[in-house]
């Protein structure tokens, strides 16, 4: 029970950090009079760094086993480089800052999955009731700030990072040291892994999956600014969305084993179409983004149980700090990146032409795990 706590407390507070960081760094980015392409691309510095870095931190993890210590060093690292924001003034200074950062921020949360899911051994299929307290820590932060900031100045957004970075620190040095000396021999190799025609066309869908939600994590907030809502209002509302997301996570492991990867990935991909869809057309009518924030549970909750899943089905002992590391850098890395720089760029021609692109990324990626379901639809599982 006492590893259950400290392991859910990493999540709580790593995602309590996003939860400022997610919703309200547009909008700070916004106040110090950046231009949408200007946001679009500090936006997808974090990401675009998770294409290289956290593969480095995924192999130096499974040669050395020493999943704790990186995961320690990621954490103090983006606490010393974030703090460079209070003196960097410039659209150029911002970038450096970020990169810096974001290098030791995604050392974390890849290493984190390895040692959670090592941890967990046989009961892999309950990670997502620890992985939940990730979703609350994000809940209470998007709440909290979206309460503060219709009283105080968006501006003040770095001071609450670094306070929440530095409990990180603490709570990463608290986590038992779990890892083996010498993680288990990889039953195959790396090359041949992602030979597997599954392997590459679940990362390849993953890509365009995440560059879809783009249009989400980079200009959902600035969406509804511009259209009258409140900071508060902004808060609830991705607050709902991760709320569904917890139920979703408390539920699942009673079926996610039985699931078809696959079919379950092509779902989600069609409902973040219908989501980017409805959202660009229905912004002024607040029911229906409530009910369209219940797909969060969907687009992100279900997507990222069963991709987590495969990834461990499918790279096996020794290369699970590998696995996900390129879980993060192929789908968050580069399809993020990607899709926050489209997205700015297209902003600026008009908003829906921003949504457009997320529609169309999101059914793309659909088609390519359509492309073979019918193969994959023969076997029980995805399990290959």
């Amino acid at each position: 029970m006492q590893q259950y706590w400290r392991l859910a407390s990493v999540y709580a507070v790593y995602f309590a950090v996003l939860g400022a960081m997610v919703p309200y760094w547009s909008l700070y980015l916004h106040a110090r009079q950046f231009n949408p392409a200007e946001i679009g691309i500090l936006l997808a510095i974090p990401t675009l760094t998770k294409i290289m870095v956290p593969n480095l931190w995924g192999y130096i993890a499974d040669r050395s086993g020493q999943y704790k210590s990186i995961i320690v060093l990621g954490a103090v690292g983006a606490l010393i480089a974030f703090c460079g924001i209070y003196w960097a003034h410039s659209f150029t200074a911002i970038i450096l800052v970020m990169t810096l950062y974001s290098a030791f921020w995604n050392a974390i949360l890849p290493q984190f999955e390895a040692l959670t899911l090592h941890s967990l051994a046989q009961r892999a299929h309950s990670y997502t009731r620890i992985r939940l307290w990730g979703s609350l820590g994000f809940i209470l932060l998007v709440l909290g700030l979206g309460w503060l900031f219709d009283r105080v100045s968006v501006l003040n957004l770095p001071i609450i990072l670094t306070i929440l970075i530095a409990g990180l620190c603490v709570v990463c040095v608290g986590l038992p040291r779990i890892e083996l000396h010498k993680t288990a021999a990889a039953t195959h190799t790396l090359k041949a892994v992602m030979a597997a025609p599954q392997v590459r066309r679940f990362f390849l869908s993953t890509l365009l999956y995440q560059a879809s939600h783009g249009i989400y994590y980079g200009f959902y907030s600035i969406y509804l600014h511009q259209h009258g809502y409140a900071a508060s209002v902004i808060g609830a509302l991705w607050t709902l969305g991760v709320a569904a997301e917890i139920v979703l996570f408390w539920w699942i492991p009673q079926v996610l084993p039985q699931l078809n990867l696959a079919r379950t990935a092509q779902w989600c991909m069609l409902a973040a179409a219908v989501r980017w869809t409805l959202i660009g057309f229905t912004v002024d009518y607040w029911p229906c983004l409530i009910l369209l924030q219940l797909l969060h549970a969907i687009t992100f909750g279900l997507f990222h149980a069963s991709s987590v899943q495969f990834i461990r089905q499918s790279f096996g002992p020794g290369l699970q700090g590998q696995g996900q590391a390129l879980y993060g850098a192929i789908g968050y890395g580069a399809g993020g990146a990607a899709g926050l720089w489209l997205c700015g760029v297209l902003w600026q021609q008009g908003a829906h032409w921003a949504f457009v692109f997320a529609v169309i990324s999101a059914l793309l990626a659909a088609w390519v795990q359509h492309s073979g379901l019918k193969q994959e639809l023969k076997k029980p599982r995805l399990t290959q």
